[in-house]
């Protein structure tokens, strides 16, 4: 799949292996009708008995692909608002760093990644992806 997704046509276009529970596809704003579906029908050929789902990220004025979307079966899952705060411009309350301890998720392990990720997204609007099929 990654190979597929190098070909010139869909430079930018990003995907998020997360065998084997999911695909995720984002950045097809710029890709016209035809390689749109064409891209989700290869993701779902790759996914098929690989993968519990598929979902897609887009810019919430992509009408057009949320339109084919619909018409190939996936469902609108969320809406939600997107945060963010710039670390390396803002600075940090003393109180707040020294209460945090940073590990990657090789170092913590799968099994205890995917626990601390499900408690910390319980009850979380994004828990669900956009759009899943």
């Amino acid at each position: 799949m990654k190979l597929f997704l190098q070909e010139e046509k869909y430079a930018g276009v990003k995907l998020l292996d997360g065998s084997p529970y999911y695909l995720t596809l984002e950045n097809i704003e710029k890709l016209n009708t035809e390689r749109v579906i064409n891209l989700l029908n290869r993701m779902e050929e790759h996914g098929q008995d690989r993968i519990q789902y598929i979902n897609v990220v887009m810019d919430a004025t992509f009408l057009e692909g949320a339109d084919i979307l619909e018409h190939m079966g996936y469902q609108l899952k969320s809406r939600f608002s997107e945060f963010e705060r710039d670390l390396l411009t803002g600075s940090l309350n003393s109180n707040d760093a020294s209460n945090m301890t940073y590990y990657s998720a090789k170092e913590l392990g799968e099994k205890l990644f995917l626990n601390m990720w499900e408690s910390c997204m319980k009850g979380s609007l994004k828990m669900l992806p956009l759009c899943t099929r």
